[in-house]
């Protein structure tokens, strides 16, 4: 069995790779708390749905802000920024590559309470 010029299955190939590259690039997800929160973190905040709140670093400060939901938070978390999102966040961090995100608490379980921290930048 012959496939003829292989150059197209390349293309799509590296196509369908450098895609998976590129979304990996939006924001990073850890469960490991204390790895992620190094510098330290912010005492735990409560978040009660479904409206959004804004976080933004102090003092307009650049880099990635990241926000971590503990695995006894009642709810998950969204995290939304510019035209992306996280999805629903429980028991781990989100490394966001912007200063200020919007977040919301997610009905689970019929509960709209989240608790949330964001981490400490250095």
């Amino acid at each position: 069995m012959t496939f003829g010029n292989g150059l197209p299955l390349i293309a799509v190939a590296f196509a369908i790779l450098w895609t998976e590259v590129a979304q990996a690039d939006d924001y990073r997800v850890t469960g490991d708390m204390s790895q992620a929160c190094q510098s330290g973190k912010t005492d735990l905040m409560t978040l009660t749905g479904p409206d959004e709140i804004s976080i933004g670093q102090e003092d307009g400060a650049k880099g990635n802000l990241t926000i971590c939901v503990p695995d006894d938070s009642p709810a998950n978390v969204h995290i939304r920024w510019g035209d992306k999102s996280t999805g629903n966040l429980r028991n781990g961090c989100a490394e966001i590559p912007a200063s200020s995100v919007m977040i919301r608490a997610v009905d689970t379980n019929n509960n709209d309470t989240a608790t949330y921290y964001t981490c400490v930048q250095e």
